[in-house]
């Protein structure tokens, strides 16, 4: 068998077990929901299942975008929770919506997290309606997360 064959394998098997005891050790995939008073790029939950961070934590928006198509809004961007401790989680997400109506649907993800949330993992959808014509309204979130 040629050294660098033998080699290559071994590194394949290593990552893979590597990735498996990472996989054993991170915590049981959690059902959430959360709900955020948003009032332009600031906010508060308003309702928590999330471990950790409860209702009244709060919510910034340390990068979004807004673009309209015709009747379609879309934005993209990250909100940063703030939890107790001074634990944060940041998540991303992308939604559209009819701005006439300023009711939008979309998906998130997990990008980061700091304290008890660092390793976090997750993902879900989300809705949101608003006040036409504003950037205030309720968004609310669904999903799993992986606790560290």
């Amino acid at each position: 068998m040629n050294k660098y064959f033998a080699l290559g394998v071994l590194a394949l098997v290593s990552s893979v077990a590597v990735v498996l005891a990472a996989a054993a050790f991170a915590g049981p995939r959690t059902q959430v929901a959360f709900a955020a008073q948003m009032n332009g790029f600031t906010g508060t939950l308003t309702a928590s299942s999330v471990p950790g961070c409860p209702a009244g934590a709060t919510v910034s928006t340390p990068q979004a975008s807004f673009f309209v198509r015709g009747a379609v809004g879309h934005f993209t961007g990250q909100h940063k929770y703030g939890c107790d401790g001074g634990d944060t989680f940041t998540l991303s997400y992308i939604a559209n919506g009819v701005s006439s109506r300023a009711i939008s649907t979309g998906t998130w993800k997990i990008v980061e997290g700091t304290g008890v949330f660092a390793g976090l993992a997750g993902n879900g959808t989300l809705s949101g309606a608003g006040n036409p014509g504003t950037f205030s309204g309720v968004e609310l979130y669904t999903g799993t997360m992986t606790l560290p």
